[in-house]
């Protein structure tokens, strides 16, 4: 993905002599390149540090002897000195700043695969307890008291049968039990939106970037843009329709077919990202990558995955259990502080396959809590189930989305994208430090400022040999 630096060309730009190459190699002889700009701030360092006033003295005259002699009369001494410098830079900011460890990178989870779809299953295997709450969804009908008994004695009947002799008048009759029952349950449920709550996006977006060291306004820029896609449809003809198309995927609709194009439009939406972020531009690229986390967290939400007949029928399910998340995120189970405390991620081929790969695994769900809140639309919001796998939709999903992270933008440092930062990357980053004029990469440049400079540097060998 990225352009690699030749190592001979990085080695000599800043080895002089054979006298000096062992010691140029070393992370912290870099310093003997630091541009005028960034003198200074090496210098200050130096005077932050538990030192005697001598010896401060001391190493920062030495130091910008070094500078005037480098890099033609550069010597063994000056490199060892530098060696020096760095080595106290750096212990200097371990101490002060609690040092952020990149996360392991965790094994997919196993996807298994769920049965054949078949239309109104959650009404045919409903329990003693959920054919009670079915009845008394029939005696709220806006139908005559002599059809609601129709309708219980069919299910009735259509119980004492299943599974073995279940006939495709069967599927009329449940079609037309759903569809009397939706119509008062629709108007008893408020409509808050077929989407999560704008908060989960933007704090999964910040979660991810913040794991990756993006800089703290990059990462405020995803935020703000997390939950635009939510709006780019609403003056489109048939607006519901469209939306729920665009953020939805279905990894096992019916005949076998996929449904829905949420992992095309992450795909989409990644690869812009990917090309502004090699370009430097960084604003576009987060604000793509804002858009494609979009779409992907859109698939932790098991009623982006499935379930399309029972979710037309009784959208209120769908809207009951967002409106929980919303109301839960900051206070209650506050499901914010499960996102917050994850800190590990998937390791992903690819943005699309990552979208499907996490909506097969959150539609393994979709049936159990789906009738967690169809049967108990009332105390739902109360069940531990409920909040448990809530919780666990969530740790993945954010676990996706920090993996779209790396796979957009890499681990900075990280040239050969091994999950650690050696001696291959030291030489890549040689090679890019004070660029421009140098070749510039975006991996070496940790501020994403459009330079590599002495920031660059102190971030670089905090994670050098991580």
């Amino acid at each position: 993905m990225y352009a690699s630096a030749a190592t001979a060309n990085s080695t000599k730009e800043i080895a002089t002599s054979d006298t000096t190459e062992n010691t140029a190699l070393s992370i912290h002889s870099l310093l003997i390149k630091t541009t005028d700009k960034d003198k200074d701030k090496v210098l200050e360092y130096i005077d932050k540090c538990e030192l005697s006033t001598e010896k401060k003295t001391q190493l920062k005259d030495d130091l910008i002897d070094a500078w005037d002699r480098y890099p033609d009369g550069a010597t063994k001494d000056d490199y060892l000195l530098c060696e020096e410098v760095g080595t106290l830079i750096i212990e200097y900011e371990q101490k002060i700043n609690t040092v952020q460890k990149e996360p392991l990178a965790e094994a997919l989870p196993t996807i298994e695969k769920p049965s054949p779809y078949v239309p109104y299953k959650y009404l045919l295997e409903a329990d003693y307890r959920e054919q009670k709450v079915l009845f008394e969804y029939i005696d709220s009908c806006y139908v005559s008291e002599k059809e609601k008994q129709e309708m219980k004695d069919s299910m009735k009947d259509i119980w004492d049968r299943y599974p073995d002799e279940i006939t495709e008048e069967d599927y009329d009759t449940l079609s037309y039990i759903t569809k009397e029952t939706s119509e008062y349950l629709n108007n008893a449920s408020s409509n808050n939106g077929v989407k999560w709550n704008a908060d989960a996006y933007g704090d999964i977006m910040e979660k991810s970037c913040i794991l990756w060291g993006v800089s703290s306004s990059h990462t405020q820029y995803a935020k703000d843009h997390a939950d635009d896609p939510d709006g780019w449809y609403d003056n489109v003809t048939a607006g519901d329709l469209w939306h729920s198309f665009n953020h939805y995927y279905n990894p096992y609709a019916i005949g076998g077919l996929t449904l829905g194009s949420a992992p095309i439009n992450c795909q989409m939406h990644a690869n812009l990202a990917e090309y502004h972020y090699e370009d430097g531009e960084f604003p576009d690229t987060y604000e793509d990558l804002a858009y494609a986390s979009h779409f992907l967290t859109d698939l932790g939400n098991p009623m982006h995955t499935g379930y399309e007949f029972e979710q037309i029928a009784n959208r209120w399910v769908h809207w009951d259990y967002e409106n929980y998340v919303s109301s839960n995120w900051d206070s209650g189970y506050n499901f914010h502080d499960t996102v917050d405390a994850t800190n590990t991620y998937y390791a992903i081929s690819g943005p699309m396959e990552a979208a499907e790969e996490l909506a097969e695994s959150i539609h393994a769900d979709l049936e159990e809590i789906y009738e967690y809140v169809y049967y108990n639309p009332d105390t739902f919001d109360n069940m531990p189930q409920v909040a448990s796998l809530t919780n666990e939709f969530l740790r993945r999903t954010t676990k996706y989305n920090t993996g779209l992270v790396k796979d957009v933008r890499g681990r900075k440092g990280d040239w050969d994208d091994d999950d650690d930062v050696d001696f291959d990357d030291f030489v890549e980053f040689a090679a890019y430090y004070t660029s421009p004029p140098n070749p510039y990469d975006p991996l070496a440049d940790f501020h994403e400022d459009g330079d590599v400079d002495f920031d660059d540097f102190v971030e670089f060998a905090g994670v050098y040999q991580n």
